[in-house]
């Protein structure tokens, strides 16, 4: 179970979810080529999680979710456990890659 805090979550919550399951330390979102690429990162290194074609109902989605977060702290509950998220925006080759760092509280 998700339980998200703040309406724009909703678009993130799947994927850190999907993170967490990996034991990762936080997500990253960048566009290339027509595509939005997930990262779950760990300490070391990332595995992609999700390859979301741009033009995409869940890819718009979570763009719109990242661009209204902006660079803030969230909340998140999943399955019981509470969740810190901590958003970053940088830019990379002109486009703005997310990073999300998830911390258990």
């Amino acid at each position: 179970m998700v339980s998200a805090n703040h309406s724009g979550d909703d678009a993130v919550a799947p994927f850190v979810k999907k993170a967490i399951d990996l034991g990762a330390m936080g997500i990253e979102v960048e566009y290339e080529s027509g595509r939005e690429h997930v990262f779950a990162l760990g300490e070391h290194s990332g595995v992609e999680i999700a390859s979301l074609d741009a033009n995409g109902k869940q890819a718009r989605e979570l763009r719109e979710a990242l661009c209204q977060i902006g660079e803030q702290t969230r909340k998140i509950t999943i399955r019981g456990s509470e969740y810190v998220l901590t958003f970053q925006i940088r830019e990379s080759f002109g486009e703005d890659v997310y990073r999300i760092t998830i911390k258990k509280t």
